[in-house]
């Protein structure tokens, strides 16, 4: 709430999802039991929105620019749906961040066990540069799947840096040059 309050004092506008185990959020909101289709919204002292709409799971809006008492009908799947404005919004503007999360959710690099944190952001900012890579090679043309430029970004840097590595084998090592005793 922090955040949403000093973009709000500064004339910055936001609609973002968020999770009901923020501080600082109306508990009485998050507590209600809603209906598919029912929408609860809770108001700050400084206009800024926090939105529960039950659609097949409850959604958690927070907004500093929409109005939660207005609803629009929109086409999804074929049908027509009556969904809040906040919502609307939402869906219509989500975009880069939103989906470049879920994609790169889909093959992580970072691992949940590193106790470094550079080593964490240095992973999760391999993983973005990948995926910018391949969202670049798909707007110049490129036909391969995610997994597929994945797999081909990594088979071309092994054959690019390989020194023909052999890792060492296990037990004990070999020696050649032993004399051995034969006699007593």
């Amino acid at each position: 709430m922090e955040l949403v309050r000093c973009l709000n004092a500064n004339n910055t506008n936001l609609i973002g999802t968020l999770r009901q185990n923020r501080r600082d959020l109306p508990k009485e909101l998050f507590s209600l039991k809603l209906t598919t289709g029912q929408c609860a919204n809770a108001y700050d002292d400084t206009k800024i929105m926090v939105t529960k709409w039950k659609d097949s799971d409850n959604v958690h809006l927070i907004s500093t620019c929409v109005d939660g008492e207005k609803w629009v009908n929109v086409k999804r799947a074929g049908k027509d749906k009556d969904v809040p404005l906040v919502v609307h919004y939402y869906n219509m503007n989500m975009g880069g961040v939103d989906r470049a999360d879920q994609m790169c959710s889909s093959y992580p690099t970072e691992r949940k066990r590193v106790k470094k944190w550079y080593k964490k952001s240095f992973m999760h900012l391999l993983n973005e540069a990948v995926f910018n890579s391949y969202v670049l090679h798909g707007k110049c043309g490129g036909k391969l799947s995610h997994l597929a430029f994945r797999k081909k970004i990594i088979l071309s840097l092994i054959s690019q840096h390989n020194v023909n590595y052999q890792p060492p084998k296990k037990g004990r090592p070999l020696i050649v040059d032993c004399s051995r005793l034969t006699e007593r």
